[in-house]
């Protein structure tokens, strides 16, 4: 009986497990609050934090194996410049950018500062396992002012 049991736990786990898998791959890791702005600002590009936000949606077909891997990836090696008021803002700034791996310096115009921010390495934004959806999000990546490209694994 309780052997039985076991092996019944054991089969719904794997079902259930199986299952968050295929949910967790197909839906988004964030969903953004209602009142989130969706629509990016056309003010330059978009931070990578904020990239999930307008992401298109996920389109896995059946008919593409499995196995294969395709790596978004971004950059922005132009510098990018963002005013602040506010000496203790502009160093926030300055420090949130670089924790996401950019390069960020801080410059000082009179009465208001400039932070110029680059990313000259590739960072990966997402893997994914179809080819047509991997190049959707390069082009969306490049609609943002970012550099993109997929590699093939």
């Amino acid at each position: 009986m309780l052997r039985k049991t076991l092996y019944t736990l054991v089969a719904a786990l794997s079902v259930t497990t199986a299952a968050n898998a295929q949910t967790q791959f197909l839906r988004s890791p964030y969903v953004p609050p209602k009142t989130a702005l969706l629509t990016p600002p056309k003010s330059g590009p978009v931070l990578p934090h904020k990239l999930h936000s307008f992401a298109p949606p996920v389109v896995v077909p059946n008919h593409y194996p499995q196995h294969r891997h395709y790596h978004v990836q971004y950059r922005l090696p132009g510098w990018q410049e963002q005013t602040f008021y506010s000496l203790y803002e502009a160093v926030n700034f300055e420090r949130y950018v670089e924790s996401l791996g950019f390069q960020a310096n801080i410059v000082r115009h009179g009465f208001h500062f400039d932070v110029r921010f680059r990313m000259t390495g590739w960072q990966t934004y997402r893997t994914v396992s179809s080819d047509p959806y991997a190049h959707q999000l390069e082009h969306w990546l490049e609609s943002l002012g970012y550099q993109a490209r997929v590699t093939h694994h």
